[in-house]
């Protein structure tokens, strides 16, 4: 299981969602956009 959640979390990542969850878990920056 966990080699599957490395490559969803890969997947997640090139399509940008990665940048969301990071957006998630710390205060928004306005320079993110």
């Amino acid at each position: 299981m966990k080699k599957v959640a490395v490559i969803v979390q890969d997947g997640v990542e090139a399509f940008g969602l990665g940048s969301i969850c990071e957006v998630w878990n710390e205060p928004y920056h306005p320079d993110d956009d």
